[in-house]
């Protein structure tokens, strides 16, 4: 199936979520203030969390992320009620769908804090707990909490999950940027041969560009008026909504492209079955399924397209470098 219908369809598990910024009202977890000279050095309270939530209709697997550590809980549908019951003692839930959903959207609209407060506890007991208290409405405006558990996880769990988002965005972006430096090397192209013909000429002065130069852009863009929040807040930066969607694609696809690869596996090994099959003398017609066939061919055609840009880029780059050298041969 094409990669669009193969992500509608999939059942996604804990793994494949990507992860969001949760802001709080309180916190107890302590960040150090770098900013300030040792005499001055103060501890500060985190005013946010990473947390990585997978909801289902009837349980829940939720992680948060703080300084090198992750803190994990799962749990069941009774295992919700119970706890639902003993927080919410006037509130009868009979579907905790509802509940969960309420849940959910306290986390992920964690900025809207005149609808909800959350605030983190870190235990310093023998076994590390992570409590997020969840605290707002539901159901015309009936007081409603909850609170997440989190035992501290040992072993590579923050490795696998939140450092494996991270490199997997930053991998992507890196493809993502490449590939529109090759467009933009293409259309500059594109305009100097429109400017040269003199079939294209520019009505209004102040919307010409200057032909793009990687290195010149790299330089300008290490210092300017977003770097300041970008320091403050990164994470804000790295897993922000279009960020959220770019980890989920990536992990996603690493399904999606498994899915293809078996597939063609076992289309390979029933298409050698039935040529050294000694029961049938003609083997049976193999019909590939024409969404997948057109999808690969997509692929293909994009990598052939990108290898001809990039073959016909590096060749201009040599000729306009052959021009430049003739004009300081003939200037000296």
């Amino acid at each position: 199936v094409s990669f669009e219908k193969f992500v509608e369809s999939f059942e996604k598990s804990f793994e494949h979520e990507s992860c969001i910024v949760v802001e709080l009202n309180s916190s107890n977890l302590l960040l150090q203030n770098t900013n300030l000279s040792s005499a001055q050095n103060v501890d500060f309270h985190h005013n946010q969390i990473v947390c990585q939530p997978h909801f289902t209709n009837t349980s829940y697997e939720i992680a948060f992320y703080d300084n090198g550590i992750a803190y994990y809980e799962k749990m069941t549908e009774q295992d919700i009620l119970r706890r639902l019951k003993v927080l919410n003692p006037k509130i009868e839930f009979k579907n905790i769908k509802s509940a969960l959903d309420r849940i959910h959207t306290m986390l992920s609209e964690s900025t809207q804090r005149d609808k909800h407060e959350i605030h983190v506890y870190l235990s310093t007991a023998l076994v590390p707990t992570l409590l997020v208290e969840l605290r707002g409405y539901i159901k015309d405006n009936y007081s409603f909490m909850y609170e997440f558990n989190c035992k501290k996880k040992e072993g590579e769990f923050y490795e696998q999950n939140y450092v494996k988002q991270i490199i997997m965005a930053l991998g992507e972006r890196e493809k993502r940027e490449l590939e529109l430096i090759r467009i933009i090397q293409a259309k500059d192209k594109e305009l100097e041969d429109y400017r040269s013909q003199g079939t294209c000429q520019l009505q209004r002065s102040w919307l010409q560009t200057q032909t793009f130069n990687k290195e010149q852009f790299n330089r300008t863009t290490r210092l300017n008026r977003e770097t300041q929040s970008v320091v403050t807040n990164p994470l804000g930066y790295a897993f922000n909504k279009d960020g959220q969607d770019l980890v989920e694609c990536c992990l996603l696809r690493n399904e999606y492209m498994k899915v293809n690869n078996d597939y063609l596996i076992q289309s390979g090994q029933q298409q050698s079955g039935q040529q050294i099959s000694p029961m049938k003398k003609t083997p049976q017609k193999r019909t590939q399924q024409p969404e997948i066939k057109e999808d690969l061919e997509d692929l293909i055609e994009e990598e052939r397209r990108r290898s001809e840009l990039d073959k016909q880029l590096k060749q201009q780059k040599l000729l306009d470098a052959e021009v430049v050298k003739k004009k300081k041969k003939t200037l000296f």
